[in-house]
């Protein structure tokens, strides 16, 4: 008899005790899962865009990291437009980020003051751009 009978019988256990075929067996199903495994490299001088391709796979990824400044540090895009758009500190891609109203033009007068835009009921704050369906 082995001395190491106890999986004797159990073929998915006895192969899993081999950690390589662990690995293999795991990796597989994390692959034909959509989830892959390898170290990101950064492509051209920003460092924002990244290529992996996984150990196990060989398939290709690519992926964005842009640092964006805080929701403050949005930009509006056009003169009397509420449309903001943010750009990264590192590469300088632009995206668009919402629309942020300056407030009504006054307590009478119930549009912004930058767009001419009708405000319903929350005094263009937060973001909303009135369009909420009220």
């Amino acid at each position: 008899m082995d001395d190491d009978d106890s999986t004797q019988g159990n073929w998915l256990i006895s192969h899993l005790k081999n950690s390589k075929v662990a690995a293999i067996f795991s990796e597989t199903i994390l692959c034909r899962m959509g989830i892959h495994q390898g170290t990101w490299t950064t492509e051209g001088r920003s460092g924002c865009d990244q290529r992996r391709y996984c150990m196990y796979c060989g398939i290709p990824q690519q992926r964005g990291r842009h640092i964006w400044p805080n929701h403050h540090g949005y930009r509006y895009f056009n003169d009397g437009s509420c449309e903001t758009t943010a750009t990264c500190f590192r590469c300088g891609k632009t995206k668009f980020t919402g629309v942020q109203h300056e407030g009504r033009i006054s307590y009478w007068n119930a549009h912004c003051k930058r767009c001419g835009e009708y405000l319903s009921g929350d005094g263009g704050h937060g973001g909303h751009g009135g369009h909420g369906g009220h």
